[in-house]
């Protein structure tokens, strides 16, 4: 089955360029195919010439997307078989497409600086050195980034920077240590050491971390009250007994009083005898002889101490019971019951233990009790001696204000023997309720630094991952960059086959020449000697580049089957006007190759492109001799040249072009034998060629290119290139410019006229050794037989 290659005659194209479709018909069917069936169906190799922005670089650009099958793609190129576009199917074999131009040059060719010598860098290399530089600068941008980050890490770790949690766990503990702080209380307070107790970072996050259930107010009332008791008990005493009972409150004894006191007896009826009687000695005293009388045993009266005879006694007992009568003697004792019991204050001293100044309260209040309650007494006592006399009630109120106060008083006592008996009893227990209060209220203490702790924690966390995280990176880019770089260079290309290319082109072995070197890279040597980078030239380049491309698209195939694929070859100004000094041996390396592909397999196709149309006559030349020698093995490999104008290929006009060549014949026969015919033309046909070479070869107008440095350097010999400087400049002294014009412009009978027949033939000999001095094979090629004559005229100038 034909194959895509095979079958193309031409392609359609369309791009921001070609903005509309066109079709390219690059290898039409040959016009010999009506004549004879057995000649070839179709040409093999296009030539096209094309002037800088005439659309070859886009034909190029647009074969390379298609082989690669590059999506998007910037150019729509489709292979044509006539006015047909060849659409894939899966029976056609995967065409071989290979492109050469400038793109192909810088994606697969550089050359890099290595210690004294140049490094030279082929195919997969350069994509490795692209991403080896991306790289670099990467790591370096990340070294950059980590050296930063770093500096900022190490502020998180100065104690003496606020964004340091060593700054703020300072800050902390300092507060914990503090005289009377949580350190000091903890550890000599509560436990009785001798030293603090130690503030370590975990201690820091556990007292950080609390949650207490009361208020700091409350935990400070607390832990006070819970230590004062603490504080004051040594650890051998014993627990304190009885419990402090609350004093009843003589509250009805009171209100009796009151009563009592409001109320008065009956008084008796009484004889003369008994009142005087209850005058001289009142009801007390009476009350009182009344039950020393009533008991026989005393016969002694204690008052005047005479014998008591029974008469007496009995008389007496009469008239005091008359006076005292039932009534007054149950309101007596009624009164008597109304009597308090003072307070024993010494009772309570026992308790001093617990609290000396509450107990101090309690003896005071005692007092002030005892001193109301022997104000009461004293009152019953007045009434009972004298219960017929009214008597007012004073103080009442105040004496159970006074017992109520005592109570209160005797309730904080015995809550103080709690919990000192309970100190005592469980002390461990004690301990850790109040180291805990202890905690809880460092909580408060510490709690506004411990949120910048943690706050700078978690920014020295995020700074750290994030450094390590650029660490890591820089890692993964150095392994990588290493990877690559032993990837780099283990990626062995078939030197040998580049040298003996470039030895074709140079005709030396010597000249330019790639090495292998220890370090696994390409060493280049110029005769031998390594040589910089920047002394490398662009042909020298071009070369390289043009001999690794014909080398790889021949890899891993065996050398007698070598160009036996089929394959599609599309190059793009082979021979730049930078290599005229190697044209030579590019024409001649270029005819080595594609004779060999062209010979090698019968459909494979070439497109060559140039801007320089001294190169298209010297390519077709070159495929003369390609179609001859392929013609003797049987092969067909025709040729047609083409000019791309207007974003269409015409024809190729060789007459046209090679009236070029017609002008430098009449201006070498000139520069042998003057004939007096050409006087009159002699002058313009050499102004036309030189315009032409200069133009073509240069870009250049002659008036330029003799100033032009680099195209003096290619003169070696120093006092012939002073000699050339010189003639070109007087040859367009006294001319005005004429580079817009065609090479076939009407003649200017003025151009030089005035010269003499003499200056006129050494000015045209003068023009083709200026020629043949910078581009001998330019001149050689439309002049083969001239060189003797050519080296004649050389030898006598200077």
């Amino acid at each position: 089955m034909p194959t895509t290659i095979d079958s193309m005659t031409g392609v359609e194209i369309k791009s921001p360029f070609f903005d509309t479709a066109v079709s390219l018909e690059l290898f039409p069917v040959h016009p010999n195919v009506l004549k004879n069936p057995n000649a070839p169906q179709k040409n093999r190799v296009a030539l096209i010439y094309g002037s800088n922005g005439s659309g070859k670089s886009t034909i190029a650009q647009g074969f390379r997307e298609y082989a690669e099958s590059v999506v998007p793609k910037t150019v729509e190129l489709n292979p044509t078989a006539g006015a047909a576009i060849i659409k894939m199917s899966s029976g056609m074999k995967s065409e071989k497409i290979f492109v050469f131009d400038e793109k192909y040059i810088s994606r697969n060719i550089k050359v890099q600086e290595s210690g004294l010598g140049t490094i030279v860098l082929l195919g997969e290399q350069v994509e490795l050195e692209k991403r080896l530089e991306e790289l670099k600068a990467q790591i370096a941008k990340l070294q950059a980034n980590i050296d930063s980050k770093a500096e900022n890490v190490e502020k998180f770790n100065l104690v003496s920077d606020v964004i340091s949690p060593e700054y703020w766990k300072a800050a902390i503990t300092k507060k914990l240590q503090s005289p009377g702080g949580w350190a000091e209380t903890s550890g000599i307070r509560i436990k009785r050491n001798q030293i603090k107790t130690r503030v370590t970072d975990a201690e820091v996050d556990r007292l950080g971390q609390l949650t207490p259930q009361k208020d700091e107010t409350l935990t400070r009332e607390k832990f006070t009250e819970l230590f004062s008791v603490f504080d004051g008990i040594e650890t051998s005493a014993s627990p304190v007994a009885p419990e402090i009972r609350a004093i009843d409150i003589p509250e009805k004894v009171v209100e009796d009083t009151k009563r009592l006191l409001a109320e008065a007896p009956q008084k008796p009826i009484l004889t003369e005898r008994e009142q005087e009687l209850l005058q001289s000695f009142g009801i007390e005293v009476l009350s009182n002889a009344k039950g020393f009388l009533s008991v026989k045993a005393n016969e002694i009266c204690p008052t005047c101490l005479q014998l008591i005879s029974e008469e007496h006694r009995t008389e007496s007992l009469r008239q005091i019971e008359n006076i005292l009568n039932r009534e007054v003697e149950e309101y007596r004792k009624e009164l008597e019951s109304l009597i308090l019991p003072e307070i024993e204050a010494e009772h309570y001293q026992r308790y001093s233990v617990l609290d000396s100044e509450l107990l101090g309260q309690i003896i005071l209040q005692i007092a002030s009790v005892n001193a109301m309650i022997a104000s009461h007494n004293k009152t019953i006592r007045n009434k009972t001696a004298d219960p017929l006399s009214p008597i007012e009630c004073v103080g009442s109120e105040k004496l159970i204000t006074a017992y109520k106060q005592l109570n209160n008083l005797l309730g904080k006592l015995e809550s103080k023997r709690e919990s000192f008996n309970q100190i005592v009893t469980n002390r461990q227990t004690t301990e850790k309720e109040l180291l805990k209060l202890n905690d809880e209220i460092a909580h408060y203490v510490i709690y506004t630094e411990y949120q910048s702790l943690l706050s700078q924690r978690t920014a020295k966390q995020t700074a750290e991952e994030e450094l390590y995280q650029l660490i890591q990176a820089r890692k993964d880019h150095v392994k990588e960059q290493q990877f690559l770089d032993a990837q780099r260079k283990n990626l062995q290309i078939a030197v040998e086959q580049i040298n003996k290319s470039l030895s074709y082109i140079f005709y030396s072995n010597s000249r330019l020449k790639l090495h292998l070197e220890n370090d696994q890279m390409y060493h280049l040597t110029v005769n031998g000697k390594d040589v910089f980078p920047d002394k490398i030239s662009c042909g020298e380049r071009n070369a390289l580049a043009l001999c690794y491309f014909f080398s790889e698209i021949a890899k891993e195939t065996e050398l007698q089957k070598l160009y036996h694929d089929e394959m599609f070859v599309v190059i793009d100004d082979p021979v730049s006007s930078f290599d005229v000094e190697n044209r030579v041996g590019i024409l001649s390396f270029l005819r080595y190759k594609l004779n060999q592909m062209l010979s090698a397999c019968a459909t494979t196709k070439v497109l060559m492109m140039s801007h320089d149309v001294s190169v298209i006559f010297d390519l077709q030349k070159v495929m003369d001799e390609v179609s001859a020698n392929c013609a003797e093995v049987g092969k067909h490999a025709e040729y047609c040249s083409f000019q791309l104008v207007n974003k269409r290929i015409v024809p190729f006009k060789a007459k046209s072009h090679n009236e070029y060549t017609r002008l430098m014949k009449c201006v070498y026969e000139y520069g042998r034998n003057p004939e007096p015919t050409a006087e009159l033309t002699i002058g313009n046909m050499t102004r036309r060629v030189l315009e032409a070479f200069s133009t073509f070869t240069f870009k250049e107008g002659p008036d330029k290119v003799s100033l032009n440095p680099q195209v003096l350097a290619l003169i070696p010999d120093q006092n012939k290139r002073a000699y050339f400087q010189n003639s070109m400049y007087r040859l367009v002294l006294n001319t005005e410019s004429h580079l817009q014009e065609a090479v076939q412009g009407a003649p200017e009978m003025s151009f030089f006229s005035h010269l003499t027949v003499e200056e006129k033939q050494r000015t045209a000999r003068d023009v083709l050794c200026f020629m043949y001095c910078v581009n001998p094979a330019h001149v050689l090629a439309h002049l083969p037989n001239a060189r003797k004559e050519l080296d004649n005229w050389m030898a006598s100038i200077g």
